[in-house]
């Protein structure tokens, strides 16, 4: 399931790599920020939302399994795609990022059983500090959010939306179905394919290199856009 949920933002990177021409701006740092947001979506919490009120309770656990490809990806593909390679060896030393490392030192703590022995009072501040990183973040992702449109972006935006939204989806469908997988990752694979850009891109770019107010942008509208694409993909592929 990591493998899977790795492989689709690595497509997406390949397709934003290979479609990018067709943006209207010129811009070095827009279009590595263009093919970040072909290859990073929301692959957390709107699946989240809809696996909750949609799916049986064990699709849950199956679906934070199938996120550690994409929180991999997050943290590799995003920031090399938003990187470039003319700074790479920033890249590279940015690729040893705390939320990744700490996402390994936690699996390798529960793996080993290392959890059992730790204090109740850590692992209390621990849990309190990581609820605190969900509402925290949409608080700093609707501040960038402000000012973020200009119609010069307009042309670009609306190429974005329709790749992230229709024509990338159709093709990762395309491939799932081709793997011939067990119905229910087949299932959250799908989801997570149809989800617009990620929300934490334009902190991402502002931090790696992008262009805030375009990711802003995209995230606005991808995320409003996605409020008819979505339904309208699950309608069909229902039938």
């Amino acid at each position: 399931m990591p493998a899977l949920a790795f492989g689709l933002m690595l497509a997406g990177a390949t397709a934003g790599l290979l479609l990018c021409r067709g943006l209207k701006t010129r811009d070095p740092a827009t279009r590595r920020t263009f093919v970040h947001l072909c290859a990073m979506n929301n692959f957390v919490y709107l699946p989240i939302f809809i696996i909750q009120n949609s799916l049986p309770p064990g699709a849950l656990a199956d679906f934070f399994v199938f996120n550690l490809g994409s929180t991999v990806g997050f943290w590799t593909i995003g920031v090399l795609t938003l990187g470039g390679v003319a700074k790479w060896r920033d890249t590279l030393r940015h690729l040893l990022s705390p939320p990744l490392v700490s996402m390994f030192l936690a699996l390798a703590l529960s793996w080993s059983g290392t959890r059992d022995w730790l204090p109740l009072p850590f692992l209390g501040v621990c849990r309190s500090a990581g609820s605190l990183s969900v509402p925290l973040m949409l608080v700093i992702i609707g501040a960038s959010l402000e000012g973020s449109l200009h119609r010069a972006q307009a042309r670009d935006l609306a190429y974005l939306t329709i790749l992230r939204l229709a024509l990338l989806p159709l093709g990762f469908i395309a491939i799932i179905r081709a793997l011939r997988l067990p119905a229910d990752l087949e299932l959250l694979a799908i989801i997570v394919a149809l989800m617009p850009t990620s929300a934490v891109s334009p902190v991402m770019a502002r931090l790696y290199g992008g262009v805030p107010s375009f990711a802003s942008a995209a995230t606005l509208v991808t995320h409003l856009a996605s409020l008819v694409t979505v339904p309208l993909a699950f309608w069909w592929l229902g039938r």
